[in-house]
């Protein structure tokens, strides 16, 4: 029962282990936040990249809605964006894109797009069952079974 307990005093330096517990704040040191340069990155590689165009040392092309050339500077992406990006190569497999320095040069900070250059069916059409031989003077044309039309 409550009142046939015994009552202890504690000192000054002792603590109370059944006392309250003051709140600890949290450590705002330990939140994680992306840079721009990581935001940068993940966005522009989940762009469509694709649509080659142009011959050896003079290809463009597309990343996203954006048409690229080796030396062109890429617009802002993001809100208040303050990262400048710049394409330093393309070859027939990768766009290589590199960030600007504060002498507005391409430093050692940069990362490569692969290109997607693989034919892809999106829609596959239903086929015709039956075709005209090979020998046929039609060559190719469908004339439906049954009729006698010549096209």
């Amino acid at each position: 029962m409550p009142g046939n307990r015994r009552t202890v005093t504690l000192s000054p330096n002792e603590v109370n282990p059944f006392g309250q517990q003051a709140e600890v704040a949290p450590d705002l040191g330990l939140q994680q936040q992306e840079s721009e340069e990581v935001v940068l990155r993940r966005t522009i590689s989940q762009f469509p990249a694709g649509g080659l165009s142009g011959g050896e040392g003079n290809f463009s092309a597309l990343l996203g809605p954006m048409r690229l050339r080796a030396g062109d500077r890429l617009p802002k992406i993001l809100p208040k964006q303050s990262e400048r990006l710049e394409v330093v190569a393309i070859t027939e497999k990768v766009v290589i894109l590199g960030f600007l320095e504060q002498d507005g040069k391409v430093g050692d900070r940069t990362f490569a797009v692969q290109l997607n250059t693989r034919p892809v069916v999106r829609y596959m059409l239903p086929s015709q069952s039956v075709l005209p031989p090979a020998s046929s003077p039609l060559e190719g044309v469908y004339v439906p079974p049954g009729t006698n039309e010549t096209p």
